[in-house]
């Protein structure tokens, strides 16, 4: 019986932190972008390889790319071996996209301002940047919340087993309300110190998480 209820709240917890992108497999495509001055409406071989993108697809030909009409784009490449499309969900991605071209020195590729300006935590397989925006969008676990819960009770009981020895430690002294008020500090520092550490932890596992899974929808899928 205990097998079976760690079991359910392990797969809650599970379930909790995994992020949901149902966003990515049901969508509407709307019409072909045009990306810059620079590049027109399609990315071929040589401006692939120019603003370094698309470095996983091999016998590269060129791609294009179509407006997700509720935010994003569809991306179409056509390589030697057939076509593929993945997907970018981000909502403001149409806008990062061209400014992507716009930002890109080739000469000396630094994003740094780029990445900045959008806030970007990762890349996926294609090149493409993944931003704080898109990871609270749809991206973003749930583990903060259960780390916070489970650490914030875990430090509870702890400060609670604290405050009890110090108490039965003083409990001659005089002053019984200063040992009181200690007992009090240290489950209540206690408790705030886990529940932050909790919810910092879980905060740095929802992005890693997050960017990971993504990454994964975003990766290309060929389709003939």
């Amino acid at each position: 019986m205990n097998r079976v209820v760690a079991s359910v709240l392990l797969l809650s917890v599970w379930l909790k932190c995994t992020p949901s992108l149902a966003h990515y497999r049901t969508y509407s495509r709307g019409s072909i972008i045009e990306l810059s001055d620079k590049v027109g409406d399609s990315i071929d071989a040589m401006e692939r390889a120019e603003f370094g993108l698309f470095p996983s697809v091999e016998g590269y030909k060129e791609a294009l790319f179509f407006n997700i009409p509720d935010g994003g784009y569809e991306i179409q490449i056509i390589a030697e071996d057939g076509r593929y499309v993945a997907v970018n969900r981000d909502p403001d991605g149409v806008e990062i996209l061209k400014d992507y071209f716009v930002q890109y020195d080739p000469t000396y590729k630094d994003l740094s301002s780029f990445e900045k300006k959008w806030g970007v935590v990762g890349y996926d397989v294609l090149g493409f940047p993944i931003t704080h925006q898109e990871v609270r969008q749809g991206g973003r676990s749930g583990c903060s919340y259960v780390t916070t819960a489970g650490c914030g009770v875990v430090s509870l009981g702890l400060s609670l087993l604290w405050a009890w020895g110090y108490g039965l430690a003083h409990v001659n002294d005089a002053d019984q309300s200063a040992v009181n008020r200690n007992c009090f500090l240290i489950v209540a520092g206690g408790t705030v110190v886990g529940v932050g550490v909790g919810y910092l932890t879980g905060r740095l596992v929802d992005m890693s998480r997050s960017v990971r899974t993504i990454e994964r929808a975003r990766r290309p899928v060929r389709i003939e």
